[in-house]
């Protein structure tokens, strides 16, 4: 790993690759070679833009090889050497080399002639695999809990991770040992949160006039159950109970709400209120701004933002009384088929329901009215599917009003627009070359972010809006003893107060 690593990219009309080569003991040696195909998108780049993206492909595939050693790029094509000092006119290509930066890469041409081995690589493009054998690794697995049937620990990562079910290493979540059971551990060796809890818990105070002072000054916004340490925030519908988390646990909370599948990477004051919802420790503003400026992938796919009034645009009465509904897409068409996605969004609470499909004619969309109450206005474009006759009669069963934006005029329907470009950047951060066809298997885990996120127009999140409660954040779920049976439920009083807590929620908002 001391050597220098030689990338050889090369770009066929359809694809690209490249070989990774070390000088030993004076001659070159293959370490890996990589290819594959370009997309219908790809297929029209400019000869200068393919081979950027075949240094920048291989580059990628290689990073473990290449990040913080020496590195040479080795290219016939001599355009691409303008990437090492980044004087290029192409947008596209000048992103690429700020990409590549981190690398510190030197780019060396050579005759097209002595190329022939990333050449050829390059024109044996290797078929993308398959969903099924990202996911399912040849190991038997149980059909009910997609566990090991031989009792063997299966190592994923990734989507095919959050898939199959199996937690991975790299995974925050620790599969032998519960994040409460780290909490209530670290909690007596925090040197800033041991003597609150000591005093919660025991009631022994420190022997510092200072610390007990601050202790008592806080005496009624703390209070210690089952061994952890809980904050309280706010009164009413909007108190909140956050939990306290130590120092050495907090990297756990950050990853699982910005950086994992279901974190959906939200910018730094979607995280802190999305984090204060369910946890609280000193400094934590401060750390998820941090976090957030230290995220690779936010700042690569991070686009300026001009600042602007909101629009005022008319609140429904209640949650799905006026939906929007907006066709996303064509996307690079994914393993399963798809390639647009339907959005749908409730005007109340800002909920979302999308659905990815190959094509969306009118009887998918009238399918989708039916899967909730009767609503009452629609709001679409003046799309085809949109105004065909079958659209048209399950509308006026459902007597539903529609009502139609002005041609080329998207801010009519801009809450529908919003969404689409938050799930594109955010899915962007995510999603790599090799692995954007997977676009699909991400919709549904940045929807599971998006709902339990608060939103900046209403400060609640889209969840608690709908169902009139605020769930638990996966970190705080206790296993349950097989002993514990579940109290009766009393359907009538749990309805009242659900009832209750909604029409609160309304009149706040």
């Amino acid at each position: 790993m001391s050597l220098p690593f030689r990338v050889k990219p090369d770009a066929y009309e359809v694809s690209v690759g490249g070989v990774l080569t070390q000088i030993q003991r004076g001659r070159e040696v293959v370490i890996a070679y990589v290819s594959r195909g370009l997309s219908a998108a790809e297929k029209n780049y400019s000869p200068t833009e393919t081979e950027a993206l075949g240094a920048v492909y291989c580059c990628k595939q290689w990073r473990h090889y290449l990040f913080g050693g020496v590195a040479y790029v080795i290219t016939d094509h001599k355009p691409n050497l303008a990437m090492s000092d980044r004087k290029i006119a192409n947008k596209r290509v000048h992103n690429w080399a700020l990409e590549l930066q981190e690398y510190g890469l030197t780019f060396v041409h050579k005759a097209g002639k002595e190329h022939v081995d990333a050449d050829a690589v390059s024109r044996q493009p290797q078929p993308p695999p398959s969903l099924s054998a990202s996911v399912n690794s040849g190991i038997p697995l149980c059909h009910h809990c997609n566990q090991p049937a031989d009792g063997s620990k299966e190592i994923r990562s990734g989507m095919a991770a959050a898939l199959a079910g199996v937690q991975a290493d790299v995974s925050p979540l620790q599969v032998e040992r519960g994040f409460l059971d780290r909490v209530r551990e670290e909690l007596l060796r925090d040197p800033l949160l041991k003597d609150h809890f000591k005093y919660f818990a025991e009631g022994v105070l420190p022997r510092e006039a200072k610390k007990v002072k601050q202790i008592l000054l806080e005496e009624s916004v703390f209070e210690e159950k089952r061994g952890l340490l809980y904050r309280y925030e706010g009164r009413g519908t909007e108190r909140k109970e956050q939990l306290v988390v130590p120092e050495a646990c907090r990297k756990t909370v950050m990853v699982m709400n910005h950086d994992h599948q279901l974190g959906g990477h939200p910018g730094a004051n979607r995280l802190t209120e999305k984090t204060l919802l369910h946890f609280w420790w000193p400094g934590l503003r401060a750390d998820t701004r941090e976090w957030v400026a230290s995220c690779r992938e936010c700042k690569e796919k991070l686009k300026p933002k001009a600042k602007r009034v909101p629009q005022t645009v008319p609140v429904p009465s209640r949650p799905w009384h006026t939906l929007g509904i907006d066709v996303s897409g064509p996307f690079s068409t994914n393993r399963r088929g798809n390639r647009f996605m339907l959005v749908v969004t409730d005007h109340f609470g800002k909920d979302v329901e999308t659905f990815a499909r190959l094509e969306l004619p009118a009887h998918v969309v009238a399918e989708i009215f039916c899967r909730h109450s009767p609503f009452e206005v629609l709001l679409s474009d003046t799309g085809t599917n949109f105004l065909a006759e079958i659209v048209s009669e399950v509308l006026k069963i459902l007597r539903v009003r529609r009502k139609v934006t002005a041609g080329y005029h998207p801010q009519c329907t801009g809450l529908t627009e919003r969404y689409n470009q938050t799930w594109e950047q955010a899915v962007g951060k995510q999603l790599r070359t090799e692995n954007e066809l997977d676009w699909g298997l991400y919709l549904q885990p940045f929807n599971f972010s998006y709902r339990m996120t608060p939103h900046s127009e209403t400060g609640l999140t889209l969840f608690q809006l709908t169902h009139g409660y605020e769930p638990t954040h996966m970190l705080r779920v206790e296993p349950v003893s097989s002993e514990t049976r579940s109290p009766p439920v009393a359907y009538n009083d749990y309805y009242s107060v659900i009832h209750q807590n909604r029409l609160e929620l309304i009149e706040t908002t």
